[in-house]
């Protein structure tokens, strides 16, 4: 046999019997003496009585839970509402606003994207309730069809700033991007 190869055969097994001999003092968990040990049993789960149980619910947009009835002072009567006279060279303008056009140079204030465009058209609707013009608009990433749901277009980033404290304000959280055609 060579000799750098029996010294090889040696030094192994002597790591062997190291192994052997050391590995169970450390798994035991035994302190060596003289030194303090620098960690300490926690018992993180604690025992099955001490948890509690997990709780699942489902959340439905649009819909109040079910299980949880308005209180007295959350329920508000409403006032009669006024019925407001428009002449009539006025009330087909307001029954149909006009189409934005989105240019080259112009910013948008993006919500959110969505693989689906049913979901997209839902919180654009929230937006909208809120008084933001949204938009849902498609485009393409890794192959499938996304929908982005924005609010604008405004001529200028400063605009679009203003607009993102707006929203910001009335609960929504946006970035600012330029139009893209």
């Amino acid at each position: 046999m060579d000799r750098s190869l029996l010294e090889r055969m040696i030094g192994a097994t002597v790591l062997v019997i190291l192994l052997v001999i050391l590995a169970p003092a450390l798994l035991d968990g035994r302190q060596s003496q003289g030194r303090p040990s620098d960690t300490s049993d926690i018992d993180i789960l604690g025992t099955a009585e001490q948890q509690d149980p997990i709780r699942i619910a489902t959340i439905r947009l649009n819909s109040p839970p079910p299980d949880v009835q308005p209180t007295k002072t959350q329920v508000k009567k409403k006032k009669p509402v006024s019925a407001v006279v428009q002449s009539p060279k006025l009330a087909p303008a307001a029954a149909k606003p006009a189409a934005t056009r989105l240019t080259e140079g112009q910013w948008m204030v993006q919500l959110g994207s969505f693989s689906g465009e049913t979901n997209a058209e839902t919180y654009a609707g929230k937006v909208k309730s809120a008084g933001f013009p949204a938009l849902v608009r498609s485009f393409r990433s890794g192959g499938k069809t996304m929908y982005r749901v924005q609010v604008g277009p405004r001529g200028d980033r400063a605009g679009a700033e203003k607009l993102v404290s707006a929203l910001k304000k009335a609960g929504y959280k946006g970035v600012v991007m330029p139009v893209e055609l």
